[in-house]
């Protein structure tokens, strides 16, 4: 872990380093491999990357939930959307160009593949009279909503929108 010097987290760090002591604890935080480490005193610019991601995250929940009120489970899915959305922003230079490979994102680093790809909109016939598909307007509703609340989010991060001709081929 790496924190700013916050008293906060220098405190937490104290108390931590005295349940080192107990051979139970010190074992279990050597075998996940977790340490603490803080940025240099005085240089908080050290910080600005996980802050402006905090930032990013904060601006898309209140774009998208506004003053509403949520369950746990919605909460849930929503702030997973997010990190999908935050995990797919390219790291890489993003070309005009169609034919050109897609950018590199943390999703690659993560998972090998991008997290927010939408599927195809050109679908067989044969899918379409799968009775367990539902019929074609519920269909063409379902795709509508997740389309749109896929694109606020996007929009709410200050990430362009996608459209037809800029998705995976």
């Amino acid at each position: 872990m790496i924190s700013d010097n916050a008293t906060n987290f220098i405190s937490t760090s104290d108390e931590l380093n005295r349940l080192f002591d107990a051979p139970e604890v010190k074992d279990y935080l050597v075998n996940k491999r977790v340490e603490w480490k803080f940025i240099p005193k005085r240089a908080p610019w050290f910080g600005g990357f996980w802050e402006r991601l905090i930032g990013l995250t904060k601006n898309a929940i209140k774009k998208t939930l506004g003053r509403a009120y949520v369950t746990y489970d919605e909460l849930n899915t929503l702030l997973t959307e997010v990190e999908a959305m935050l995990n797919d922003r390219p790291i890489t230079y993003v070309s005009a160009d169609v034919r050109d490979n897609i950018p590199l994102t943390p999703a690659h680093l993560l998972h090998g593949r991008p997290l927010t790809t939408l599927p195809y909109l050109s679908v067989d016939d044969d899918e379409l009279t799968d009775p367990t598909y539902g019929n074609h307007d519920e269909l063409n509703k379902l795709y509508t909503l997740l389309t749109t609340l896929h694109n606020a989010i996007l929009a709410s991060m200050g990430v362009g929108v996608f459209t037809s001709s800029t998705r995976e081929p």
